[in-house]
């Protein structure tokens, strides 16, 4: 996707960050791999895509957690349990309160 996706392609565009950004961190590579989930998040949130709006946010928190920003993760995982809900988006709200459970309790 990262090869192939057209820059006005903002789904293909965000979509090919969040998942290296996650890769990366999981390599250990933390710096990159938070780079590319704010850009993801830069993207998404040029469009009216609640609920991709919100998987880019967990997936930014997700990143932000294995690098012990575990605040920044929180807040990110608040701002994506609001847009699931907005979105009456139930089964990710839900997510989005056990991934918040588990930072609480980390």
């Amino acid at each position: 996707a990262e090869t192939c996706a057209r820059t006005d392609d903002l789904s293909a565009e965000f979509s090919w960050r969040a998942i290296r950004a996650k890769l990366e961190a999981q390599a250990g590579n933390l710096e990159e791999a938070a780079k590319l989930g704010f850009e993801a998040l830069q993207i998404v949130e040029r469009t009216d895509a609640l609920t991709q709006h919100g998987e880019v946010l967990l997936d930014l928190a997700q990143v932000l957690s294995l690098a012990n920003r575990l605040e920044e993760a929180a807040d990110r995982i608040e701002s994506a349990l609001r847009l699931f809900t907005r979105k009456g988006n139930v089964s990710s709200a839900d997510r989005a309160r056990t991934l918040l459970s588990a930072i609480a309790v980390a």
